[in-house]
């Protein structure tokens, strides 16, 4: 079973086990609806059942049955907690989740002449990064909230930009 990153357990809470997690979901809301997840951990994966959810300034404090002091949570720091693929919420074909974009192709928005593929993904707070390894083999970083990514298309695999000048 292929499973996707949704949070990220930061450290323990409290002394009644519960765990901070940063999100890596646009729908932090989606946690109140989990039942089960997967915890995943230096190659380890174990079904975890969710007890409670709640919001907080920081992220989200998560308490999975079983899991009732603060040492038991403490084990599970750095943990990835996941879904699988298949549970992903869905997206609009002009979206698309981060280990989609690699390997799109990336095109010129006026021309349409290939020039060339994404190799990596970088999220940063002013947007995605999108790291493309153009045909004359130089690599080119594109943000996507910038002017330079036009469009974007799930389905089709593809990125329109239009390039900046380099300085």
């Amino acid at each position: 079973m292929d499973l996707v990153v949704i949070a990220i357990i930061r450290k323990a809470h409290g002394v009644k086990g519960e765990v901070l997690a940063a999100p890596m979901t646009f729908d932090p809301d989606r946690f109140k609806r989990l039942k089960k997840v997967y915890l995943r951990k230096n190659g380890d994966v174990k079904e975890m059942e969710i007890a409670t959810v709640r919001k907080v300034a920081l992220g989200l404090l998560i308490r999975f049955s079983g899991v009732d002091d603060r040492d038991v949570a403490g084990n599970l720091r750095g943990s990835e907690i996941c879904v699988p693929e298949a549970d992903r919420l869905p997206l609009p074909d002009s979206e698309a989740y981060l280990d989609e974009i690699i390997g799109m192709s990336v095109v010129d928005a006026d021309s349409g002449a290939q020039l060339g593929k994404v190799e990596e993904v970088y999220s940063y707070p002013s947007g995605v990064a999108y790291e493309i390894r153009l045909g004359d083999g130089k690599l080119r970083s594109v943000i996507s909230t910038g002017n330079e990514v036009v469009s974007l298309s799930r389905s089709k695999r593809l990125i329109q930009v239009r390039l900046l000048e380099e300085l």
